[in-house]
């Protein structure tokens, strides 16, 4: 899609307005995708418009529970307990 010639590794560019770009990770999520990696151009400014316009349209799960991996008790951490040992 053009963007290797700006970066190296595997990418792909989507450009468009919010329900253009809502339609193509739709696309990829029908292909079975599950987890992106996002950037924009330039950085702060794209991230503001893409968590107003675009993300409160996608779907949103937990991960671990998707794939059937949430531990059987809760860890005793200082994240879980907030004591530190």
């Amino acid at each position: 899609m053009g963007i290797g010639r700006a970066r190296s590794g595997c990418g792909a560019a989507l450009v468009g307005n919010p329900s253009q770009i809502l339609e193509r990770l739709h696309r990829y999520m029908d292909m079975g995708i599950r987890a992106f990696i996002l950037s924009g151009y330039p950085l702060i400014e794209e991230c503001h418009y893409f968590a107003k316009l675009v993300l409160p349209h996608l779907p949103n799960v937990k991960l671990a529970e998707l794939q059937g991996r949430l531990p059987k008790l809760q860890p005793m951490t200082p994240l879980t307990t907030g004591e530190i040992g």
